[in-house]
């Protein structure tokens, strides 16, 4: 992209993301892989823009043809005896089907939350700076909370 457009990757993301989601809380200018800071409230917007199949509001960022492609494909597909399934940049998440299997985000060593859970219309977001030794058994919890919401209503 950089090449292409003689631009920096950050650039790129503000001037075609973040500005026209109104992310105003979102910093991302030094490295790719760490140092997005952003805002729970930031972060939904970009679910919701998963959850339209590329669209928010009357913007449209990709087509859900686009989306399709980029979300996890069986590995064993392309490489024979590799029982994963993979993204570019989004994976499934809830491994152990705390929700649904179908549960599409980005992890975060921190503890971060990015959850689309398609089939509910639901987009799951938490930031923090850091985990505790408690987030796994707490967040477990609050996932069941969600959980048992969904299924009753």
């Amino acid at each position: 992209m950089e090449a292409v457009t003689g631009k920096s990757v950050f650039r790129l993301f503000r001037e075609n993301l973040y500005d026209p989601l109104e992310m105003n809380d979102t910093v991302h200018d030094w490295d790719l892989g760490f140092s997005c800071q952003s805002t729970a409230y930031d972060l939904a917007k970009v679910g919701q823009l998963l959850l339209n199949g590329g669209s928010y509001g009357n913007l449209q960022f990709f087509s859900p043809e686009t989306l399709e492609k980029i979300l996890p494909k069986d590995l064993n597909e392309f490489y024979p005896g590799v029982n994963r399934k993979w993204g570019i940049g989004i994976n499934y998440q809830d491994r152990n089907g705390l929700i649904s299997d179908s549960v599409i985000g980005h992890g975060s060593a921190t503890s971060n939350i990015f959850w689309v859970v398609p089939e509910h219309d639901l987009v799951i977001t938490q930031t923090r700076r850091r985990g505790s030794r408690n987030f796994g058994t707490n967040f477990r919890k609050a996932i069941g909370v969600v959980k048992k919401h969904l299924i009753e209503n």
